[in-house]
């Protein structure tokens, strides 16, 4: 399956880190992270498309993982890793991971992801710049551990 790009180009959804859109109804405009390439704009109201049709899993490339966080005894954090294996778009909530556990890995709520370059996506929140980034803001900021 591929997107198309308003330049007219088409890339495989396997290539695709993560979707947006930014602004609201018919203003609305479609972006898609795209590996080794960035942002690129979508052809008009290609994430509409995309979550109208029966959409299949699709494979992840390798680099990807769910992060898990296990708070410890002594006020701490610990992150578990879990390869992603594949993607599933939901309209509601964006691209979802799939690991050994299943789809969200099993979760309900949004998982912070790694990317291959360091940063953290927290599906439809909020991008953190490496993984210290992402347990300062979700963790130690909020003066639950530590």
């Amino acid at each position: 399956m591929f997107v198309k790009a308003k330049n007219g180009s088409y890339y495989p959804v396997s290539r695709i880190q993560k979707m947006w859109s930014e602004g609201q109804g018919n203003a609305s405009i479609d972006f898609a992270e795209i590996d080794d390439l960035g942002p690129v704009q979508l052809d008009y109201d290609e994430l509409t498309s995309l979550a109208q049709s029966r959409f299949q899993p699709f494979p992840a490339t390798p680099g990807f993982y769910v992060l898990e966080p296990i708070s410890e005894d002594g006020g701490g954090v610990t992150l578990l890793r879990y390869p992603v294996i594949g993607w599933l778009y939901d309209s509601e909530r964006g691209v979802l991971s799939i690991t050994s556990e299943g789809v969200n890995h099993g979760s309900k709520h949004s998982l912070p992801v790694l990317l291959p370059d360091g940063q953290v996506n927290i599906a439809l929140s909020v991008m953190h710049e490496d993984i210290d980034g992402y347990l300062q803001a979700e963790f130690f900021s909020r003066g639950e551990h530590g």
